[in-house]
């Protein structure tokens, strides 16, 4: 399946207009912001019907899209709309003078129904100059960007407000977008995650990149906001990274080019654990111990302090205690399994499951209990089913 989008902004209005065609689509239902206004729809040079019902709730991590159906049995869908996208959506997406970032939290683009299927596409866009550009797919120049390899989301950033920084070695290229206050930090920083991604490429293995070099893209928003990663761009924010001294949130983007094998709304916790497990892993052999040995103690301090009574796999993906349960208790899982394995066992063990799960994207928490040796497997299933993490020992 592949996307071809023509895409004009009125940055000031909070305006879009998107104009498009769906190639080899694999389905007639799709999830488009439930605010935008479709002007018509063909296929194969027919108009055809369509119907938003918004009714039907919201799909996943998705509180503003509602199910759209084109009445059509062919693959080859073409269509036009266009809205405003007026207030921050999901703490991330918005459109403004400023700053524009959109991916699916926002329904910017008609996402199919099944939100694992990968596509390939292809943008066009218009804006006012003076914006730097970046997406999870190549910027061939300012207007027109591809994808380089299937994704799950086209994610798009442009802002007036950020400058570019570069920096190249040893075949790894950081590029930055940031406010210009950060850019005094950015040369220790590109280091670090460069040093980041040789940790997690000799841990894990390599990935596939489409070209001979590595490039490692991270935006700083100018605002707030939380931190998520499409292809090789991380997004994360501005008010926290120009405080940091330590980059350990970098890491754990980063690491999500690793960690991103299984279901989110289902075995999340593979992801996100596997994630800051790993992001761990290298600030400890950034830093040194005492910065390890200061994480552990705060996530155990979450811990401990928690009344949660439901276990890591039971947790659901819209939980209020995701973030315990899916971040930080694996995480100290892991690290624990490292006390008692050592860490060639605990390395070898993910290393295998992300080999195997790389392609397909499907790992289940049975999927990974079944690459454990016996006695792995024993210790994972008690603490990913442990209700009461307070009767476990993981004194690290």
């Amino acid at each position: 399946m592949k996307y071809f989008l023509e895409v004009y902004f009125e940055p000031i209005r909070h305006y879009i207009h998107v104009k498009g065609m769906i190639h080899n689509s694999v389905s007639n239902k799709f999830y488009l912001n439930e605010n935008f206004t479709i002007l018509n729809a063909t296929s194969k040079c027919e108009k055809i019907a369509f119907h938003m019902n918004k009714e039907q709730p919201h799909p996943a991590f998705d509180k503003v899209s509602r199910p759209i159906i084109f009445d059509t049995e062919n693959n080859e869908i073409e269509f036009e709309y266009e809205g405003t996208v007026p207030e921050i959506i999901a703490d991330i997406n918005q459109i403004d003078e400023n700053i524009i970032e959109l991916s699916s939290y926002s329904g910017w683009y008609p996402k199919p129904a099944n939100f694992e299927v990968d596509f390939d596409f292809e943008l066009n866009i218009k804006l006012p100059k003076g914006y730097e550009v970046v997406s999870n797919g190549k910027i061939v120049d300012y207007e027109h960007i591809i994808s380089v390899q299937k994704e799950t989301d086209i994610a798009l950033f442009a802002s007036n407000e950020v400058e570019r920084y570069e920096y190249d070695e040893s075949n790894v290229k950081c590029t930055f977008l940031c406010p210009s206050e950060m850019i005094e930090q950015l040369e220790q920083r590109a280091k670090d995650i460069i040093q980041a991604n040789k940790i997690f490429v000799e841990t894990f293995g390599n990935l596939d990149m489409k070209s001979g070099v590595t490039e490692i893209v991270s935006v700083f928003r100018p605002r707030g906001g939380w931190g998520y990663k499409r292809g090789n761009v991380t997004f994360l924010s501005a008010e926290l990274g120009k405080k940091e001294k330590q980059y350990k949130y970098d890491y754990h983007e980063l690491a999500h080019g690793w960690w991103k094998i299984a279901n989110v709304t289902t075995d999340d916790w593979i992801n996100e654990g596997g994630a800051e497990f790993s992001a761990y892993v290298a600030a400890k052999h950034i830093y040194g111990a005492p910065y390890a040995q200061k994480y552990i103690s705060n996530c155990i301090e979450e811990i401990t302090k928690s009344n949660d009574n439901v276990s890591i796999v039971d947790t659901d993906y819209q939980s209020q205690q995701r973030y315990l349960n899916h971040y930080i208790k694996p995480t100290i899982m892991h690290i624990n399994a490292q006390k008692i394995f050592g860490d060639k066992r605990v390395f070898d063990l993910l290393k295998k499951v992300f080999t195997k799960y790389q392609n397909t994207q499907n790992a289940t928490t049975y999927d990974f209990l079944s690459l454990c040796d016996d006695d792995m497997r024993i210790y994972y299933e008690k603490y990913l089913f442990a209700n009461d993490w307070h009767q476990l020992n993981y004194t690290i």
